[in-house]
This record gives C-alpha cells, structure tokens and sequence, in this order.
C-alpha cells in the first residue's frame, strides 16, 4: 500500500466492516486490505448497504475519496 509507504494510512474508525456490505465477496483479492482499511476508517461508505467494488468511478466519487484520505 503507497500510503503505508509515506506514513500516511487514515487512522480511526467508522464503525463499520466488510461484513455491512452485501458485495464485499466482490472485491478483488488484491484490494481487500486496502478497501477494508478504508472501509473502517470511514474513507469509503458505500451506498445502499453496498460498495459495487466491480462499478466504475466517477469524478466525483474519485474526488471525494481523495478528499476523504487527506481530512484523516
């Protein structure tokens, strides 16, 4: 992970789990860790009770997430 790398991971908790999300199975082996860091941290909140990992992003989806990285 690149922000583990430069010291930068977000820190708390959102209280919520992969397990909240009907499609976290979805996600690619790959990204697990890092979709459930920012799952628990609150960087990622899903919608509608799920992530849609296999979706494609928006800019503003993308945007926002960035957002969310850098305020924690």
């Amino acid at each position: 992970m690149q922000l583990q790398a430069i010291g930068e991971l977000p820190e708390g908790t959102a209280g919520k789990s992969l397990t909240d999300f009907k499609d976290a199975g979805r996600i690619a082996p790959w990204a697990k860790e890092a979709v459930e860091l920012f799952v628990i941290t609150g960087v990622i909140s899903g919608s509608r009770g799920m992530l849609f990992p296999e979706a494609t992003s928006s800019r503003a989806q993308m945007t926002q997430l960035l957002y969310n990285i850098l305020a924690k």
